[in-house]
């Protein structure tokens, strides 16, 4: 019960009682998903808490002018949602698709909030779980949008190496905010130096 990879995650921020970690993992739904599936899609309310077990899912919205733009990329052990769409019930601004085959979890919005309702030391540990994520997606924002490309690209390289086995090139380029060439440079720069 305890070794459930949501659970582990969980722990990492405070502890639970046993009685409520049982109510937790009956409250979840298991879904499996091969590569390029929608797990939310833009323009649609977002009903769910998601826990990316394994994979890779990555967030991104529709320009006016129709393109794609990746705004995160979200690895295994992970928790993930559009967390405006999903407190204040309207349309979601992102859509969250499958980059490889993944396994998730998901909490309805109803038995969440039960959940919540009933323990509150649930409710202080997701509100600690909601600050965490909800930072960490504003600092990546912040980064990304300030920073020089060698800092994001080394960001990329460090922290998702697994974005760059398994995602499209013009995925990673658009999140890096930056082009093609720009992006191979930087990274052929950073390869070598690292070598040395």
């Amino acid at each position: 019960m305890r070794n459930h990879p949501l659970i582990q995650k969980l722990s990492e921020f405070g502890n639970l009682s046993d009685e409520v970690i049982a109510q937790i993992l009956d409250a979840l739904k298991l879904i499996e998903l091969p590569k390029e599936k929608v797990v939310l899609r833009e323009g649609f309310t977002n009903r769910n808490i998601y826990f990316l077990e394994t994979g890779i899912v990555r967030r991104y919205n529709i320009s006016q002018v129709g393109h794609q733009k990746t705004t995160g990329f979200i690895p295994n052990c992970t928790f993930f949602t559009d967390l405006d769409s999903f407190e204040r019930r309207k349309a979601s601004n992102s859509t969250f698709n499958t980059e490889t085959s993944c396994v998730i979890y998901s909490l309805d919005y109803f038995k969440l909030k039960a959940l919540l309702d009933a323990n509150s030391s649930l409710r202080e540990l997701v509100t600690i779980v909601k600050e965490h994520y909800s930072r960490r997606y504003i600092q990546t924002k912040d980064f990304l949008a300030t920073e020089p490309i060698e800092k994001r690209v080394k960001m990329l390289v460090d922290e998702l190496p697994m974005v760059m086995d398994t995602c499209r090139k013009r995925d990673i380029v658009s999140y890096l905010r930056t082009n093609s060439q720009t992006y191979n440079f930087t990274l052929k720069n950073l390869l070598q130096s690292g070598k040395k």
